[in-house]
C-alpha cells in the first residue's frame, strides 16, 4: 500500500470522528443551563423570603420596624440585580429590563422605609408587585 493510501486510510476515519463529535464543551451546556436555572431559583426563593418580611412588617398594625423593612427590601434589590447580569435569562423577552424595574421598585420601598415613611413604603410596595407578576408570566413560572 502506498504512502498516499495509508495517509488517506488514517485521515478519513479521523475526519468522520471530528465531523460527528459535538463541539468542545457542548456536553456541559445542558448541565450549565440547569445549574444556572437552579441558582436563579434559589435567588428567587431568597427574594421571596425578603419580600415576605417587607409585606408582613408593612401590613401589620402598627407597622413593624421600618429599618428591617428597608434592610429586607435592599437585600431583595441586591439579589434582583443579578437578573441583569450573572443570571440574566435572554430566552425570556425583556428579562434584564424587568429585573432592573424590580430592583428599582425595591430600592424605592427601602428608601421610603429608611426615611420613616411607612405608608409611602407600603403604597410603593403594593404598587410594584405587578413587577413580579409581569416577569413570572413572561417566564411561565408561578410565584
Amino acid at each position: 500500500m502506498g504512502i498516499r493510501r495509508r495517509v488517506v486510510a488514517i485521515l478519513i476515519p479521523l475526519a468522520v470522528i471530528a465531523c460527528n463529535a459535538p463541539p468542545k464543551g457542548a456536553e456541559a451546556r445542558p448541565q450549565e443551563a440547569s445549574a444556572k436555572q437552579d441558582a436563579w431559583q434559589r435567588i428567587m426563593e431568597r427574594v421571596g423570603e425578603e419580600r415576605d418580611v417587607v409585606s408582613k412588617l408593612l401590613s401589620s398594625d402598627p407597622q413593624g420596624d421600618l429599618d428591617q423593612v428597608a434592610n429586607a427590601a435592599e437585600q431583595a434589590a441586591k439579589l434582583m440585580r443579578t437578573g441583569y447580569g450573572e443570571h440574566e435569562h435572554p430566552q425570556v423577552a425583556n428579562f434584564a429590563n424587568m429585573a432592573r424595574e424590580s430592583e428599582s421598585w425595591l430600592l424605592n420601598v427601602a428608601t421610603e422605609a429608611r426615611q420613616g415613611h411607612g405608608e409611602l413604603a407600603l403604597a410603593a410596595f403594593q404598587a410594584g408587585r405587578s413587577n413580579c407578576t409581569r416577569c413570572h408570566d413572561a417566564a411561565g413560572v408561578q410565584w
